[in-house]
């Protein structure tokens, strides 16, 4: 198996442009961030695993998986990033279950807020409500790029386990594709 750390941060980069499009449609780029994030949940969880293939076809909540992922990773990653999960967590779940959320904007720009409020370096535009769509795909793709971090670091932990190992030792786990 073989590393590249190019590989996987182009790799995210085109999901991210193939699934999530420019819209103003809040419950789209929401519910299709909140896909992508699980996604790297996931790799994040079973890059821990040595057995990875038996959480195949295994249902865990969203919530659940974050709190798996940081458990796993430690103090690697900022706060904020699980911040920004746990709130596109709610805004998403606010989407799913009400068709007219009067706090749904609320939500996004609670969710929204952590990138600034954790960034001081980052500005931000004098953005309109109406903007809003354009707030939540930025923010989406803020966090994307750190979980992207996140996943290369998680792939090269596994990578150099894998290369460390006796050459005797069995490999009965599936390597993460």
């Amino acid at each position: 198996m073989k590393f590249s750390v190019d590989t996987i941060g182009q790799a995210r980069e085109e999901r991210f442009k193939e699934y999530l499009p420019e819209t103003d449609d809040l419950s789209l780029l929401t519910l299709k961030g909140h896909l992508l994030v699980e996604e790297i949940l996931d790799v994040l969880i079973k890059s821990h695993c040595q057995e990875p293939q038996h959480l195949d076809n295994v249902e865990i909540r969203f919530l659940v998986k974050a709190k798996i992922a940081r458990a796993l990773t430690g103090g690697l990653f900022p706060d904020s990033m699980w911040l920004m999960i746990e709130a596109l967590n709610t805004v998403r779940n606010d989407l799913a279950h009400s068709l007219e959320s009067k706090k749904l904007k609320e939500k996004i720009l609670k969710f929204t807020n952590i990138k600034y409020e954790h960034n001081p370096e980052l500005q931000r535009n004098n953005a309109k409500l109406s903007d809003l769509a354009k707030e939540l795909k930025r923010s989406i793709h803020h966090l994307f790029g750190q979980l992207s971090v996140a996943e290369i670091v998680a792939r090269f932990m596994e990578y150099q386990t894998q290369q460390n190992a006796p050459v005797d030792a069995p490999n009965d786990g599936a390597p993460l594709s």
